[in-house]
């Protein structure tokens, strides 16, 4: 079963050639079904960002690894978001998601453990050192950022299941 991608106003959609169910008959995917599809997405980069900052580390290249940490902690965030039922956005900014993710998933529905509390805005400053600043990322802060983000990868996975 083939899927291309379209846009319902500003509002993204998948086409299927075939249809999947009942509600599909008309050719269009329900928004629920493109929010899982989006989530699947979104964690699986996650889990890809992680294996990239995992062999970095082991590599002994700490700025890549801070990075590549940070973008796991974001992507698994986004999917964590779209798990508690935050409307699919066409973007995620960065602060909308810290916020988000520490605010109401940690803050308000104590859905993760308030140590990842900090995890986002601790990690983008990592990476912004890793990419912006003179002074690398050492070992000992790549590594607790790579702990961060495989705690959180790994709660995602959890709740998928």
């Amino acid at each position: 079963m083939a899927a291309t991608a379209g846009r319902c106003g500003s509002r993204p959609y998948t086409r299927w050639s075939q249809p999947r169910d009942a509600c599909l008959q008309a050719g269009t995917v329900t928004w629920e079904l493109r929010r899982s599809e989006a989530t699947a997405g979104y964690a699986a980069k996650a889990h890809e960002s992680l294996a990239s900052a995992e062999a970095d580390f082991a590599a002994g290249r700490y700025n890549s690894c801070a990075r590549g940490a940070y973008y796991a902690l974001f992507q698994a965030a986004i999917a964590a978001l779209l798990l508690a039922g935050e409307p699919l956005r066409e973007r995620w900014s960065h602060q909308y998601v810290q916020s988000r993710f520490s605010g109401v998933l940690i803050g308000q529905r104590k859905l993760y453990p308030s140590a990842l509390r900090e995890a986002l805005s601790t990690g983008i400053d990592l990476r912004r050192q890793a990419d912006y600043e003179y002074a690398g990322v050492g070992r000992r802060r790549a590594r607790s950022a790579l702990t961060h983000a495989r705690r959180l990868v790994c709660l995602v996975e959890e709740v998928m299941r």
